[in-house]
């Protein structure tokens, strides 16, 4: 029952997000000239994202591996917050087996390495647009995390991801989960 719930909500979220879209207008209109700015240096990443198997997802069936693996190039320009642009990266899925659990509604607001341990890694979340049932809460936890830990090339010797919600310690991110530890 929570599946179907789970998949309703998402693609009626995925509907709301499509008919809301602004249309683009049908005349071409002058934008003003703005001066040049400096473009801004960036670096490319070879990364592993790791999603939600759909199959699983629909299913339930616990022999299914709960994620998939996907490699994708991501871009951080110079100055933006480099864990920051992993974790987005695992809104959009590459493939129709992909699904994911972390939507464009969920908001990172910080992600940094912690002071008290250099292997844990903080990601900090804001509370506007963080909800799903036990098993959304589930797979977007194990999205983020595998992928930050599974990228230990690019964003260094991270053993352990702690959670925050608007800058403070949660005892779950959505209300199913323990998340402090």
């Amino acid at each position: 029952m929570k599946r179907y719930l789970f998949m309703s909500v998402l693609v009626l979220s995925i509907l709301v997000m499509v008919a809301c879209s602004p249309a683009s207008p049908s005349t071409p209109q002058e934008e003003p000239q703005e001066e040049p700015q400096e473009v801004a240096e960036s670096i490319s990443y070879d990364v592993t994202l790791f999603f939600a198997n759909l199959a699983y997802v629909e299913s339930g069936d616990e022999q299914l591996p709960h994620y998939l693996t996907h490699e994708r190039s991501i871009v951080v320009a110079e100055g933006e917050n480099l864990y920051i642009a992993l974790i987005d990266a695992l809104k959009t899925v590459d493939t129709e087996e992909e699904t994911t659990a972390v939507t464009t509604q969920m908001t990172v607001l910080d992600s940094y390495v912690s002071m008290d341990d250099p292997t844990t890694l903080v990601v900090d979340m804001a509370s506007e647009g963080l909800a799903s049932g036990s098993l959304g809460e589930a797979l977007f936890i194990g999205q983020v995390v595998k992928t930050l830990l599974s990228n230990q090339a690019v964003v260094g010797p991270i053993e352990k991801v702690q959670f925050l919600v608007d800058g403070l310690t949660t005892e779950s991110l959505m209300g199913h989960i323990e998340a402090t530890q």
